[in-house]
């Protein structure tokens, strides 16, 4: 088990576009924004500056956004007893109450190299980046921006609530679930995340590991079998069907109250 710490202050930075790429990104926007994102979610690609590699192919997914905006509100008038949590897999971190994010609104919960969460204002804020095992760039999070690399992943399904990415070898990367449920706020984050060229962390609902090799190694390759057959991500969403976009599993959670 990695041996994490809670309450880590938030270093989240910013990448902001060089005024060369603009025109890209517009042309982009233009192509991905209103594709069904659900509502609240607006539709932005002002992540880093992924829209030149997207340009001139298919902008959607099966109907899907290619990059959009997450917007997971905390209820700012809930009791005093409501719990605000973020999960790194099946590790509770920062386990504040109402009354501690009432007196001060922004908290930093897990921060590391390639993942981080914190709140501010009464919101959630994740920033990721995500690779398959070969090294390929997935998607990436940035204070709730995304921005799917459609060329290297599988299949990936969103609603307001929670996203879901695999890559091309069937595997689930990254899974996050906003769950608001009784008295809990829970922003509940799984996958295979980078902290390192040569070391990747694999985070579940009951096991947290990590594994020292370079990428697209057999070594890492079968370990990371082993670990997915040991211990798989649960899927939350559907991909076949009518209406499969954005729709959720019987059974699994995501309802924002």
């Amino acid at each position: 088990m990695l041996n994490l710490t809670p309450r880590r202050p938030h270093t989240a930075t910013r990448n902001y576009f060089q005024p060369s790429l603009l025109i890209w990104i517009f042309v982009l926007a233009a192509f991905s924004c209103n594709k069904h994102l659900p509502t609240p979610q607006g539709c932005t690609c002002d992540v880093n500056d992924q829209g030149v590699l997207q340009f001139g192919k298919a902008q959607t997914f099966n109907g899907l956004a290619v990059c959009g905006a997450f917007n997971l509100p905390i209820d700012p008038n809930q009791g005093r007893a409501t719990n605000i949590i973020a999960s790194l897999g099946w590790r509770e971190f920062g386990f504040y109450e109402y009354a501690e994010l009432l007196s001060n609104p922004n908290q930093g919960f897990f921060t590391y190299p390639n993942i981080e969460a914190n709140t501010s204002d009464f919101k959630y804020f994740l920033s990721a980046t995500i690779n398959d095992l070969k090294g390929n760039p997935l998607v990436v999070f940035k204070n709730n921006q995304w921005f799917v690399y459609l060329e290297n992943v599988g299949k990936y399904n969103y609603d307001s609530a929670g996203f879901e990415l695999y890559d091309r070898a069937g595997h689930i990367c990254l899974s996050f679930d906003f769950q608001v449920s009784g008295r809990d706020n829970n922003l509940l984050v799984q996958g295979v995340v980078p902290t390192s060229d040569s070391t990747l962390s694999f985070y579940t609902l009951s096991e947290s590991v990590y594994i020292d090799f370079p990428y697209g190694t057999p070594a890492s390759n079968q370990f990371f079998e082993y670990v997915y057959t040991t211990t798989p991500i649960q899927p939350i969403f559907r991909y076949t069907g009518p209406h499969w976009q954005h729709a959720r599993l019987t059974g699994s959670s995501g309802t924002v109250n």
